[in-house]
């Protein structure tokens, strides 16, 4: 293997990838660990994730933004597919997903 692109990353098709854009308030900065580097600039950071069975579905964000230190308990995410906790999930599909048939029950 060569590291090759199985698709290109330009055009009007569906894209392998996505961005994800993270803001907060002013005052939150006093409690997280600063994104800039030691020059002041902040860079991009990579996250990645094995596909999901289900298409469209992404893995759940805030336990990848407590890895960096960011503990939020209000979220809003727009253009949502799913319903997480304490997350205000605004999207057409956000119940489509929810269907006791996507999931597995658990018996005690």
């Amino acid at each position: 293997m060569e590291g090759e692109p199985v698709c290109p990353f330009n055009g009007d098709h569906k894209l392998p990838y996505e961005k994800l854009v993270i803001a907060s308030r002013p005052e939150a900065a006093f409690n997280h660990l600063p994104i800039t580097a030691a020059d002041g600039k902040v860079y991009a950071r990579h996250i990645f994730s094995i596909p999901m069975a289900v298409p469209s579905r992404k893995p759940p964000v805030v336990p990848i933004l407590n890895q960096y230190g960011f503990f939020p308990n209000q979220c809003l995410e727009l253009f949502a597919r799913s319903l997480q906790p304490n997350t205000v999930s605004v999207g057409f599909e956000t119940l489509l997903l929810q269907s006791s048939s996507c999931f597995v029950s658990i018996s005690d």
